[in-house]
Formats: structure tokens, C-alpha cells, sequence
């Protein structure tokens, strides 16, 4: 993106001539008027035009490099508007790390929203990555900072792993243990004593049989095993010869341990 242009503030504030500046690049409103003061004649003059231009659907305004522009309506960001616009939250460490200091999904990975209207959020240590060996990296693989800062975005402190390799070794959490029960119990509490019996007597294969029931092909294997939801039609010591099922009450999980 060009730099500020001082003849915008002199030439003629017609429809062409403003639409034009627009279309070649980014506008800010100070570049129109000299004069900063909100009832200057050329900058209420120039608000009223950019309004009419907005209205009639021509132009559109955005916040590019912590700054209010106007854009023509079909503006698309450059890479280098795209740099210049992540720069402005970078901070380098004394360690050499690049910490990001925008915005943030939950789990603290570093996003950015495009510029350009469509709420897009991309990841900043991605797209720097990427930018810098002049790669795109496959959705499977995933960026871990060697350098230990889980703030740090800069390219060279990045190593790409698998998504199994980014999670091994990571502890989980108490929070992360009961989201994984509580799936485990929904996906359990779809299917009824009935359909577990047609299961087992079906001849259709595991991947049918879990695309019917709405449920993934190995809880579909272990209803077959007997693994989980087992018939109690044996001695009442049957059960105390092998592993409890999962639908086996607390007492005789205790005492079949």
C-alpha cells in the first residue's frame, strides 16, 4: 500500500477525482482535509462525500493498520497490508521471540481478522510462518514454538507437527477429562436395549451399521465383543470372570476390581 499522498488534501473534492484516489489505494479522512478540526469546511465537505459514496455502496470503511480508511467495495488486502497490519502487534523480546499482543482464541492460540469485511480469523503463527519459507502448510499440520513462549509467533522459533504429535506429552486437565466423559455418555444414551439386540444380530458391516444409528464404527464393534452393554442371562457370578462393561452398575464394577 502506498504511503500518504499530500496532494489529496489539495485537489478538488469531486465524485471522480476522490473515487479515484480510493481505487488506487486506502484513504484515510485526514488525508482529504488539512485540518483536523470536525467543522472545517473541507472536512465537513469531504464526510458528506464519503457518506454518498458509502451509501451508493461504491466505498466501504475499515480499520487497517490500527487506522479508519475507506476502501472501494471489492478491496482485498495485499500480503503486504497484511504484514504491515500483524507489525503493529508484535512486540520482540529480549530472547528473540516474537510475542503477539492481538486478539486470541480460547485456548490462547494468536488470530487476526482480515481487513477486508468477512470476519475471517487467521492464525497469526501460521500465516507468518507460511509468509516466510514461501509454503502453505497442510490443514493436518500444526505449529509448537520450541522456544517454550506459547506467545511467540516468529517464524524461525516454529516446528510443524502432526496433530497427535502437537497433543503428546500435553497434560490433561480436569475440565478436559469431564467434556471427554460427558461425550462418551451421549454417544452411549442414542441407542436403546432394542437396537443394541438388532446390532448383534445384524449381518450388515460395522461402518453401515454406525452411519444408521448415528454412532462411529468401534462402539459398533465393541456392542458385537460384548464389551459394553453385556447381557446379564448367566450365574450371577458370571460377571466377576471377566472386565466390567460399561453399563455394569458401580457395585459390580468395585467387586469384579
Amino acid at each position: 500500500m502506498a504511503h500518504p499522498r499530500p496532494h489529496l488534501a489539495t485537489m478538488p473534492l469531486d465524485r471522480y477525482k476522490v473515487l479515484t484516489a480510493i481505487q488506487d489505494a486506502p484513504v484515510r479522512l485526514a488525508e482529504l482535509s488539512p485540518s483536523r478540526h470536525w467543522r472545517h469546511p473541507r472536512g465537513v465537505q469531504a464526510r458528506a462525500l464519503l457518506k454518498q459514496l458509502q451509501a451508493e455502496g461504491l466505498i466501504r470503511r475499515i480499520y487497517l493498520h490500527g487506522q479508519q480508511r475507506y476502501v472501494t467495495a471489492d478491496w482485498q488486502p495485499s500480503r503486504a497490508d497484511i504484514r504491515r497490519h500483524l507489525d503493529g502487534s508484535l512486540r520482540r523480546t529480549l530472547d528473540g521471540c516474537l510475542e503477539w499482543t492481538g486478539g486470541a482464541t480460547q485456548r490462547g492460540t494468536p488470530v487476526f481478522r482480515l481487513p477486508c469485511g468477512d470476519g475471517r480469523a487467521i492464525h497469526v503463527r501460521r500465516w507468518l510462518y507460511q509468509d516466510a519459507h514461501g509454503t502453505n502448510l497442510s490443514p493436518t499440520i500444526q505449529l509448537l514454538p520450541r522456544c517454550g513462549n506459547d506467545h511467540c509467533v516468529h517464524p524461525q522459533h516454529q516446528t510443524p507437527r502432526t496433530a497427535d504429535q502437537y497433543q503428546r506429552g500435553k497434560l490433561v486437565t480436569p475440565a478436559q477429562c469431564a467434556a471427554i466423559a460427558r461425550g462418551a455418555r451421549a454417544g452411549r444414551r442414542k441407542l436403546q436395549w432394542d437396537d443394541i439386540v438388532t446390532i448383534r444380530a445384524s449381518d450388515l458391516l460395522n461402518k453401515q451399521l454406525a452411519e444408521r444409528y448415528g454412532c462411529s464404527a468401534a462402539l459398533i464393534s465393541q456392542i458385537k465383543r460384548h464389551e459394553i452393554w453385556r447381557e446379564y442371562t448367566a450365574t450371577p457370578f458370571s460377571g466377576l470372570l471377566v472386565r466390567p462393561a460399561a453399563n455394569d452398575p458401580p457395585t459390580r464394577q468395585r467387586h469384579a476390581s
